[in-house]
């Protein structure tokens, strides 16, 4: 299937409720189904409305991450003595000595609850969703990554299920870095390690997305590295912004036909498929090296469009 070019849409997503977009500024995900789902509100709230986007706020409150260089071995004696043996049980993981934190909390030190309490309300998250008939946009999007998270917690082994680790600094590392040049306050302080917190666990979103929801990922870049004016009086240049579409399909080119043939670039990842047998997700490379037949005759029929058709002149020839 050959997805609808989306420019106008793409060009709302921009513009709507933003005066400047610098180099990272994201636009949005393709759903398996085809669906343009909008990103740039990176960190929304429970909605229906466009600009709610909850899932971040899913992925963080349920995403299991290791503290860099926090040994729990070194004061397990210690909150043994004071009566705490089961905070240690709680924020211990089997082969690690770090820290692994379930879900990203206000105090993000410590798991205060048990790892069968968190897959409690984990099951009881999805048998809601899992219940409902119809769901699109961001309650899809919510329900497929929810049904990612019960696969990677089925045995309790999250980043052995997962193929990988997600690991942040700790939280004394983290305030080095803010104070090299700067001088906070404790409570300004507080917020900026909070924001980087959810900033360092929400680089590691979009690989979950892509490489094991399936969902293809949008993104505009400024090549000058400057903010984007946006006037009102001056018609926006939506050709002019490097465009980049990150997906793991089988099949990049029938998909993003149209896409490629007006300049994106699309960028090939591996991707992780659940094994029920195993209960873990495999790493695949095959897409990354395997084209079909099909897949070439379209790459080959987009260079000839390219080298003979104007940019704006192109999508007269849109599948």
């Amino acid at each position: 299937m050959t997805f609808k070019y989306e420019q106008n849409k793409i060009e709302s997503f921009e513009t709507h409720g933003f005066e400047n977009f610098y180099k990272e500024a994201y636009i949005g995900y393709f759903s398996p189904e085809g669906n343009l789902i909008n990103f740039n509100n990176l960190l929304g709230n429970s909605g229906h409305d466009e600009w709610s986007n909850p899932v971040s706020w899913t992925f963080l409150n349920l995403v299991s991450y290791i503290i860099q260089d926090t040994s729990i071995s070194k004061i397990k004696e210690e909150y043994i003595k004071l009566g705490m043996a089961d905070l240690i049980e709680y924020n211990e993981y089997p082969g690690l000595d770090e820290y692994v934190i379930r879900g990203y909390k206000v105090d993000y030190e410590f798991n205060y609850k048990s790892y069968d309490y968190f897959l409690k309300n984990l099951d009881e998250y999805w048998d809601y969703y899992s219940k409902i008939r119809y769901l699109e946009g961001y309650d899809k999007f919510k329900y497929d990554l929810l049904k990612f998270f019960k696969n990677a917690y089925n045995n309790k082994n999250f980043f052995e299920n997962i193929q990988r680790k997600i690991i942040i600094e700790n939280l004394e590392k983290i305030k080095e870095h803010l104070n090299l040049f700067n001088h906070f306050d404790d409570y300004a302080l507080e917020s900026l390690c909070r924001q980087e917190v959810i900033k360092q666990l929400l680089s590691y979103a979009k690989d979950i997305y892509v490489q094991y929801l399936g969902y293809d990922s949008l993104e505009r870049f400024n090549t000058d590295y400057k903010p984007i004016e946006i006037k009102k009086d001056k018609k926006y240049d939506f050709l002019n912004i490097k465009r980049v579409i990150t997906t793991a399909s089988s099949n990049p080119i029938e998909r993003y036909y149209n896409y490629l043939l007006m300049d994106w670039v699309v960028h090939k990842v591996p991707k992780y498929n659940f094994n029920e047998k195993t209960k873990k997700y495999e790493k695949s490379e095959f897409n990354l090296y395997y084209q079909s037949e099909k897949e070439e005759i379209l790459e080959n029929e987009i260079k000839s469009l390219k080298k003979c058709i104007p940019l704006e002149q192109r999508h007269k020839y849109f599948r």
